[in-house]
């Protein structure tokens, strides 16, 4: 029998989880928490998650490269108009 579900985070917010770290102890996620979306990154066994990128911009879809070297993410001004673009951005 497989263990019952656990929560991994214990934020209110909204959160969205996009991908694993390449050694699937991580979970990498977009959330509201901070007022802003932000990409974080969260240890399966720990409590809290680690801010990777925040800022005024809605950062969401975090996502591993195939290497494992490189986080890439979406960008956004907060309050988008028709025509804004939404910028691929990758952080280390």
């Amino acid at each position: 029998m497989s263990p019952p579900p656990r929560r991994l985070s214990d934020d209110d917010a909204s959160e969205f989880a996009s991908a694993w770290t390449a050694d699937s102890k991580a979970a990498l996620f977009h959330s509201d928490r901070n007022g802003t979306w932000g990409i974080f990154k969260q240890g399966i066994n720990q409590d809290t998650a680690e801010v990777l990128v925040a800022g005024p911009q809605s950062l969401t879809l975090p996502r591993l490269s195939a290497d494992g070297s490189w986080i890439l993410y979406h960008e956004r001004p907060k309050t988008p108009g028709p025509s804004t673009p939404v910028r691929l951005m990758r952080i280390p």
